[in-house]
């Protein structure tokens, strides 16, 4: 994976505007208990919801525990 350029909703809120991705995964997969995804197939199905707009996310979670969200939040940061 690389470092992507994150989009401006998110560069607005977090001053953030770059991720290294596979850190961010190995961190997820590491410490996380759930699901974590990276791949194209989970980051388009995620892309977007009942509106026009839409998204592709960098990764997903899907966590197990109310202390996996919690895990996630921190990492991702």
């Amino acid at each position: 994976m690389s470092v992507v350029d994150l989009p401006l909703p998110v560069v607005a809120v977090r001053g953030v505007t770059r991720v290294d991705v596979g850190a961010l995964q190995s961190d997820l997969v590491a410490r996380v208990d759930g699901k974590v995804r990276f791949d194209a197939g989970a980051r388009a199905a995620y892309s977007t919801d009942a509106s026009n707009d839409r998204q592709i996310p960098v990764g997903l979670v899907v966590p197990r525990t109310v202390d996996a969200v919690v895990d996630a939040v921190v990492i991702g940061g």
